[in-house]
């Protein structure tokens, strides 16, 4: 994991992160709700951005 914060994030640390990222939806959600909450990239370098391209009306949030 990274110590010297976002802007100083390497490859291998954000391979890292996405990796307990994905860990840690498995294990709240399981296996089978990983194909919808799998992280993806948008665009190309330098632009790429990632995130969980899901639908806003799944997603609840409760209290």
């Amino acid at each position: 994991m990274s110590d010297s914060g976002i802007l100083g994030l390497t490859q291998e640390n954000f391979n890292s992160y996405k990796a307990k990222i994905r860990k840690d939806l498995e294990r709240s959600f399981g296996l089978y709700a990983l194909g919808e909450l799998a992280i993806e990239s948008v665009g190309k370098r330098p632009d790429t951005r990632y995130g969980i391209n899901m639908d806003k009306g799944k997603i609840r949030i409760i209290f």
